[in-house]
C-alpha cells in the first residue's frame, strides 16, 4: 500500500498507514460517542421530558450540522486529491479559503436559528408536549449561537485528517468532551439548571475544541500549510471543493432532512416514544463507532490513491474497507447484545420506555454487520473518488421513498410506532446498498472523470 504522504509518521504509522489513521480516529468517535451517552443520562436524571426535548433539538442539529459537514468531507476528499498529487501548495490555499467559507456561512445560519428556534420548534413538533417544547427552546439557542464553532472545528479537522494527522482532532476531542462532562454535570446537578445545563456543557466544550485545532493548524502544526486568510472567499481556489460540497451537502441535507420529517411523525407518538428513541439512538451510535471510523478513514486514503492516479491502489482500498467494516461491525453487534438490557437501564427509564428502547433496537442490532457497510461506507469510497452526485440521487429515493414513505406507512398508518419506524429504517439500508455496492464495484464512478493516471501503469478507459 503507497502512501507517500503518510510516511513521516513515527512508530507503527511508518508499517502500517490504515492503523496510523484508524487508531486516532476510532478513539475520537469512541470518546464523543460516550460522552453524547453520558450526556443523555445525566438529562435523564431530569426526567423523560428533559430527554425528549434534547432529542427534538438534536434533530434540528443534525440536518443542520451534517449538512455544513459537507464542507469537512469535501475539503478532506480535494485536499487528499492535492496531497495525493503531491500539489502541497494548492492544497493550503484551499484550506484556507474552507475556512473563511465554513465560518462566514456558520455564523449566517446560526443566526438565522437563534432567532427563528422558538417558531421552528413549534410548528415541527406540533404533537410534542408543550413542556417538551418549553424547555427545547434555550437549548436549541445555545447551540444556534455556538454552531460556528462546531463547523470551524469540523472542516479543521477535515484539513488536518486529509494529511495523515488524525491525532490532532483526536486529542481536541477528547479534551472538549472532558470539559462538556465537567460543565454539563455541575450546572445539572450542582445548579440544577437541567437542560439549559447541557447547553451550557455544549457551548464550553464547542469553544474548547474549535480553539485547540485553530491553534495547531495556524501553528504550522496542523499537516497542511496555511496562507495568510482573505475575508472574502476565492471561489476559484474552493472551485474543486464545492464540486464535492454541494451534491454532498444536498446527500446530507435530504438524509437528515427526511430523519426530521420521521421526528414529526414520532412527536405525535408520545414523549415515552421519544425518550425510548433518544436513548436508542444513543446506545447505536456505540454500535456503529467501528464502521464510523472506517468510513472516514477509507475516505482519507482512498482519496489520496485516486488523486495519485493509483486507480489499482483505489479499487483495492474499496473492497478491503468493505470488508473490514463488516469484520468490525460484527464484533461490535455480538459485544453489545448480550449487555443491552443492563445499558439501557444505565439511562434510569421508566419500564415503558425501557421495554421500548430494546424491543426497536434488537433488529438492527442483528442485521447491522450485513446492511451498514452497504448503505454506509460505500457512499463514503464513492465521494472519495468524486462520485458525489450519484450518493446523492441515491439518498434523494430511498430516504423519501423508503426510510419516511414506510415510517408513515408502518407507524402511523398500521400504528406500530416506534417500531414502525426503526423497520423503516433498516428497509432504508438495504435499499441504500442495493445501489451503492454494485456502482462501487463497477467502473461507472471512473466515467467523465479526470482522472491523473500514473506512467507506469496504462490508462483506465471509460467503463473498463
Amino acid at each position: 500500500m503507497r502512501m507517500p504522504s503518510l510516511s513521516h509518521r513515527r512508530g507503527f504509522a511508518r508499517k502500517d498507514p490504515f492503523l496510523a489513521l484508524y487508531v486516532p480516529v476510532f478513539i475520537e468517535q469512541v470518546v464523543a460517542t460516550l460522552t453524547t451517552m453520558l450526556g443523555t443520562i445525566l438529562v435523564s436524571g431530569v426526567g423523560a421530558t428533559a430527554v425528549s426535548s434534547v432529542g427534538l433539538v438534536d434533530s434540528i442539529n443534525l440536518f443542520i450540522v451534517y449538512t455544513l459537514n459537507a464542507v469537512a468531507t469535501a475539503v478532506t476528499v480535494t485536499i487528499a486529491h492535492k496531497i495525493g498529487a503531491k500539489d502541497n501548495r494548492q492544497a493550503g490555499s484551499l484550506a484556507g479559503q474552507s475556512l473563511v467559507f465554513t465560518a462566514e456561512a456558520a455564523i449566517a445560519i446560526g443566526l438565522a436559528l437563534a432567532l427563528s428556534g422558538r417558531w421552528l420548534l413549534n410548528s415541527l413538533f406540533r404533537g410534542a408536549e408543550a413542556k417538551v417544547l418549553e424547555a427545547a427552546a434555550p437549548y436549541l439557542l445555545i447551540s444556534a449561537l455556538t454552531l460556528p464553532l462546531q463547523a470551524i472545528y469540523a472542516t479543521s479537522a477535515g484539513i488536518m485528517r486529509a494529511s495523515g494527522n488524525a491525532r490532532t482532532p483526536m486529542l481536541a476531542t477528547m479534551l472538549a468532551n472532558l470539559v462538556y462532562i465537567g460543565v454539563s454535570s455541575w450546572c445539572i446537578k450542582r445548579l440544577g439548571l437541567g437542560v439549559m445545563g447541557a447547553g451550557i456543557g455544549l457551548a464550553a466544550s464547542r469553544l474548547v475544541s474549535c480553539g485547540t485545532v485553530l491553534t495547531i493548524l495556524f501553528r504550522g502544526h496542523g499537516g497542511v500549510p496555511i496562507p495568510r486568510l482573505r475575508l472574502r472567499p476565492d471561489f476559484s481556489v474552493l472551485a474543486p471543493m464545492f464540486r464535492i460540497a454541494l451534491p454532498v451537502g444536498q446527500d446530507s441535507a435530504l438524509f437528515n432532512g427526511g430523519k426530521l420529517v420521521v421526528q414529526v411523525f414520532m412527536s405525535a407518538m408520545g414523549t415515552a416514544a421519544m425518550a425510548a428513541n433518544a436513548i436508542a439512538n444513543s446506545l447505536f451510535c456505540i454500535l456503529e463507532l467501528p464502521g464510523v471510523s472506517m468510513a472516514i478513514v477509507c475516505m482519507t486514503m482512498t482519496g489520496q490513491s485516486f488523486g495519485a492516479g493509483d486507480l489499482n491502489d483505489t479499487k483495492r482500498h474499496m473492497r478491503r474497507f468493505m470488508l473490514l467494516s463488516a469484520a468490525v461491525l460484527t464484533v461490535s453487534s455480538a459485544l453489545m447484545l448480550p449487555f443491552l438490557r443492563p445499558l439501557i437501564g444505565l439511562y434510569d427509564p421508566n419500564a415503558e420506555t425501557a421495554i421500548l428502547a430494546r424491543r426497536v433496537m434488537l433488529l438492527p442490532m442483528l442485521l447491522v454487520p450485513l446492511l451498514w457497510p452497504p448503505a454506509f461506507v460505500a457512499p463514503y469510497l464513492l465521494r472519495a473518488v468524486g462520485d458525489a452526485r450519484f450518493t446523492m440521487r441515491v439518498t434523494l429515493v430511498s430516504m423519501f421513498a423508503v426510510r419516511v414513505g414506510c415510517s408513515w406507512f408502518f407507524g402511523v398508518f398500521l400504528n406500530w410506532g416506534l417500531n414502525g419506524i426503526w423497520v423503516a429504517m433498516v428497509l432504508d439500508w438495504l435499499v441504500r446498498g442495493a445501489f451503492f455496492v454494485p456502482r462501487m464495484l463497477s467502473s461507472a464512478w471512473q466515467r467523465g472523470r479526470a482522472i491523473p493516471v500514473k506512467e507506469d501503469q496504462p490508462a483506465v478507459q471509460p467503463g473498463a
